[in-house]
């Protein structure tokens, strides 16, 4: 079974997917991709599985110990990479706000007929708020692409189940 606790998303619009996505409440959220490196540099057991859910866009910057991760896995928007036995990353492809409109416009839930329009700038700050698990488009939205179930959205799942059930105890 997938723990969410143990799953670190870099962004509130990240925490928001993997909360919808899995039906469950407040995964390790951290604010950026440094503090995502630092939550699994700090992890002392090695045998439970760590994931951390970070943007493309953060790729350009990565703190030393992300660097060490490799990468082994490359679909549908999503790129998987593991440095060692039970921590990876997953990373986003491009980052959130595009990838999550790519995916939605893959299985017909489109972002113009949306609450938003099209409207990518309105969508972009809404997804980068603190509070965009308070906000009840974006749950709409992202829920729709959940329940359409596009490739991307099937590969996010299926690579969590695989990672969760592969543990190593």
């Amino acid at each position: 079974m997938i723990d969410i606790k143990r799953i670190y998303p870099e962004c509130n619009a990240d925490t928001l997917l993997i909360e919808l996505l899995l039906k469950q409440e407040e995964p390790k959220h951290c604010q950026g991709i440094t503090e995502v490196a630092k939550a699994m540099k700090g992890c002392t057991r090695i045998d439970k599985v760590i994931v951390g859910l970070v943007d493309d866009d953060k790729f350009k910057r990565l703190p030393s110990y992300i660097k060490e991760f490799k990468l082994i896995e490359n679909q549908n928007g999503l790129k998987k990479h593991h440095p060692s036995a039970n921590q990876y990353i997953i990373q986003l492809q491009p980052a959130f706000e595009k990838w999550i409109i790519a995916a939605g416009e893959s299985c017909n839930v489109s972002f113009n007929a949306s609450y938003y329009k099209g409207n990518f700038d309105k969508f972009k700050n809404d997804a980068k708020s603190p509070v965009v698990n308070q906000n009840d488009y974006m749950k709409e939205y992202i829920r729709k692409i959940i329940l359409a179930n596009p490739p991307a959205i099937q590969t996010l799942n299926s690579w969590l189940n695989e990672i969760f059930e592969n543990e190593v105890a």
